[in-house]
This record gives C-alpha cells, structure tokens and sequence, in this order.
C-alpha cells in the first residue's frame, strides 16, 4: 500500500500545478544593488560549510521521493547532480524500507551515486511515537535506516497536515518532541527536523532548539502544498468528500520567508530556507537575510523525471542567477553577502512579521 502511494505522489507532483494557490512571497525581501559593485562577476564564490561538511554551493537538493524500485531513476539523477555541483541532498522517507526491505533499492543509488557528498535520510516525526499503523520507530531502527545509505545526518520531517488529510495517515503527534529529545542523545550522527510546506513557528523552533536538534528547516507555504497533492489524490480515487476537506487546506501554513525569519530570528543553529524557492534570487535573498542553505524540490524531481540534462540546465540557470544576484549587490562571497546586502522587508510579509513579532513569545 505505502509503495503504491509513494508511485502515486509522485505522479501527483509531476501531473500540473502543485505549488499552493499564494506563491511563496520571497520577492517581499528586497535586496539594494550597487550601482558599481567593485566586484568581477566571475570571482563571485559560493562555497560554505554546513554541520562540519563543504559544500561548493549553499543547496539543499529537498526530500521528495523514493520507497520504490522505479523512483531509483529519479533518486540517481538528484544524487549525480548533487555529486557534480557540490550540493547537499536529503533523500524521501525510508519509513517503508523498514516494513520492505527491497523498498530501500531506491535509496541507496544515492550514495553510490554521491560518494563524497552530504547526504541526510529521512523518516517522518510520525513515526517516532506509536501510531495506529504500528509501534514507534526507535534509535536503532533509525541507525539502520542512517547506515543503510551511508548518510551523514538523519532529517526528521514533521508533516501532519498531510498525515491528516491521507485516508491512512497517522496522527498521533503526542509525545514527539520528548522523542525528539531522546533520538538525537542515542543517535550517532545529527538529527535535523524540517517543516514539509507549512513552515515552522518560532515556539517549536525554540523546543527543539532546547532538545538538541542540530538544524532546522523552514519549508514555509507557498511552495508544493501537501494538502494540494492529497486533493489530486483523493479525486484520482473518486473521494469527492476527502478532496474538498484537502482543498480547505490548500493555503495553510506560515507563508515561506515569515517562516524562515521568525526561526532565524529565535534560534541560533543553522536553519535552511525552503518553500517556494523557485530562482536563484529567490535563494540569494534568503541567504541575504540569514539562511544557511535553501531547499529547493519540486522543480528538480519534476525535471529529474524526465532527462539527467534537463535537469542539470536547470541547475545550471538557477547557480546563474544566484551568481549574478551577488554580483550585483557587490558580494564575492557568503560572508560578505550577508555582511554587505541589507534586506529590505516589504509588503505581506512585512506585515505578517510586525503583526507575530507584536505577540510575546510563549
């Protein structure tokens, strides 16, 4: 069943429009350019350092797939451009390589595929306390699950509003953050936790902080709305019933960069921008404004799917424009881009900030 539906998730993501119906906003972060830069465009570098590992750029490729023997195409394809440009990459929930075995084929063509590159598996927070659907998965389970694809880091995916809105979805949430707390003491590689399209809010952030969580991402909406594939879904099935309670949800969340600068601004690990990064300057203001790496998903599994070149033009066009974004406000570097590129906050989410900042932190 659980193989069935990831086949059908993905065809969901490739078959139109899955974005949520407000786009994410990124461009309400405006950046000042200089009018003479003092900077040669092709001395504008990118590399950084992310949980002790190197990257050539600061990306994120996002978890989105895998759990089937036919998405291994895909999942080699993210791995190769992951490898090639230096990226860092988190592969789809493993939760069903532990029920099937041979679910895991489609996982572990990254890591071969990516032998030096950081890699972070993946399970669902579900899981981590006991559900209708089975028992809790514990610390070893998840070292198995981490040293089956070699990974560098373990990502917890918190996303019960698509939990929710599946006719089999596990919705026990009580008791995660306590088991949060345990996992990352017993593990033996960081536990990060990421929002899976309706952000991140600043009082979880500050628990799991507290908990020891090593990172954290944001994943805001206004990109692939969860509640929009569950729409897709339950119409492809005839649920006429279940597609109208998904599309009530279609817009909920914290809109992506009010996500990202409450998290950023209660916290002090390093948080990855997500949700709605479509182009390179949307990633550039994101790492303006304090983000250590974006994340960037549906347009590259979208692309994955169809050619190793499409994909890689994509790649290539959006590095561009990351490029060129820092060119123009004079920065040859992270450090500098965050030192040298105020933002300026505009428009919606200018004032969806002022009004929660207004509110005294619980």
């Amino acid at each position: 069943m659980a193989k069935k539906r990831k086949w059908q998730q993905l065809l969901a993501a490739l078959g139109g429009e899955l974005d949520a119906p407000e786009s994410a906003m990124w461009s309400d972060l405006k950046l000042r350019p200089l009018a003479l830069p003092e900077v040669d465009l092709d001395e504008v570098r990118m590399d950084t350092v992310f949980l002790g590992h190197g990257l050539r750029y600061p990306v994120l490729v996002g978890a989105l797939t895998g759990g089937h023997r036919r998405l291994a195409t895909i999942n080699r394809r993210l791995a190769t451009l992951t490898h090639r440009n230096g990226l860092a990459m988190s592969v789809g929930s493993q939760r069903e390589q532990l029920v099937e075995p041979e679910a895991g084929t489609s996982f572990r063509v990254v890591r071969r595929a990516a032998p030096a590159s950081f890699i972070m598996a993946n399970i669902g927070a579900a899981q981590l306390v006991e559900q209708v659907s089975g028992p809790r998965m514990d610390a070893r389970d998840l070292e198995q699950l981490v040293e089956s694809i070699q990974a560098d880091a373990l990502v917890v995916h918190a996303n019960f509003v698509h939990e929710a809105l599946q006719p089999e979805g596990d919705t026990r949430a009580y008791g995660v953050l306590e088991a949060l707390g345990h996992l990352v003491k017993e593990l033996h590689c960081p536990v990060l936790v990421k929002e899976t399209g309706s952000g991140l809010d600043r009082l979880t952030a500050r628990r799991l902080e507290a908990v020891g969580v090593a990172a954290l991402e944001t994943a805001g909406a206004g990109g692939a709305s969860m509640a929009r594939m569950e729409r897709r879904l339950a119409q492809w099935r005839g649920d006429d019933q279940a597609a109208s309670t998904a599309a009530t949800f279609v817009d909920w969340g914290i809109p992506a960069p009010a996500s990202f600068l409450e998290v950023r601004q209660a916290t002090s690990v390093p948080v990855i921008a997500g949700g709605g990064i479509r182009t390179g300057l949307d990633a550039v203001r994101a790492l303006a404004a304090g983000a250590d790496l974006v994340s960037v998903s549906l347009p590259l599994i979208q692309k994955a799917a169809s050619s190793d070149n499409q994909l890689q033009r994509w790649m290539n066009g959006f590095l561009q424009e990351m490029r060129l974004g820092m060119f123009l406000v004079g920065a040859a570097s992270l450090g500098q881009l965050r030192d040298m590129a105020p933002v300026v906050l505009t428009g919606s989410t200018r004032e969806y900030v002022e009004m929660v900042n207004k509110r005294p932190m619980v």
